[in-house]
């Protein structure tokens, strides 16, 4: 007799023992059938269950956090296609640290006797990123959208390699009201018909959110700016970057790319 369950989880693909955002990324959107059986022999996934939801026609969502792990053990029985995530009740701090060594994206902290609130952010359930602070080398910006179509969209940046300026890619969030317009004027005086970037970037999917760079307007590489990122693909870009403000104390020169991966 089957067991009839909702349980709440995510596909995870592993590099090196840790999940890849940027190789999951590449099993998106497959439609062909040899392409999806290709990719899911170079690229195996991993369904890790957090929790569970539903279980037998009934609704386990306030039963305690420990209840609802201990039903999931139950009910799952590990393989490489299918697993548990653990947890460690107590001594968070230390839990942080090893995912920060392991370049972990972070943890979730939860409170213990909390219930499951489906569609609701609450402050028993936290999560706590280990972001990457570095400075870059502002080259561009794109034209903004929306609410931002007087200001920009995304800084273009980069960082200096033996190559020259290295494209890192768009930083499109972080900004206030006050900091879009004080930084457009700034923009706009540097303005260039030249690309300062090694590579030229355009149509890249090195965009705000993957989209591909159209239209850049190019500037002289003389401003610096701090971001906060999770972690630098492969490819050399930025994941998730938020822009934390300016660097005038910084020489543009002095941002090097192997500290964005340091």
């Amino acid at each position: 007799m089957g067991i009839d369950a909702v349980l709440d989880g995510e596909i995870v693909a592993f590099k090196d023992g840790r999940p890849s955002f940027e190789l999951l990324q590449s099993r998106i959107n497959l439609h062909e059938k040899h392409a999806i059986d290709r990719a899911s022999k170079a690229i195996p996934v991993t369904y890790m269950a957090f929790d569970v939801i539903y279980l037998d026609g009934r609704r386990v969502c306030e039963q305690p956090l420990e209840e609802r792990k201990e039903l999931l053990e139950e009910l799952i029985v590990p393989s490489e296609r299918v697993s548990v995530s653990t947890y460690v009740p107590g001594d968070g701090t230390a839990l942080f640290e090893a995912a920060r060594e392991r370049g972990l994206e972070g943890i979730v902290a939860k409170k213990l006797k909390c219930p499951y609130r489906p569609g609701r952010r609450s402050r028993d359930w936290l999560k706590i990123k280990t972001t990457t602070v570095a400075d870059v080398v502002i080259g561009g910006w794109t034209q903004g959208e929306g609410g931002r179509s007087s200001s920009f969209g995304a800084l273009l940046v980069g960082a200096y390699d033996d190559s020259g300026l290295r494209f890192s890619g768009a930083v499109g969030t972080g900004f206030s009201d006050r900091t879009l317009s004080e930084l457009v004027p700034e923009l706009k005086k540097r303005a260039s018909e030249r690309c300062p970037f090694s590579e030229d970037p355009t149509g890249t999917r090195g965009g705000h959110f993957g989209k591909p760079i159209r239209n850049p307007r190019w500037v002289e590489p003389e401003l610096v700016a701090k971001v906060e990122f999770r972690e630098v693909t492969s490819a050399g870009r930025l994941r998730a970057p938020s822009y934390k403000g300016m660097r005038t104390d910084k020489a543009p020169e002095d941002c090097r790319f192997e500290d964005l991966t340091a």
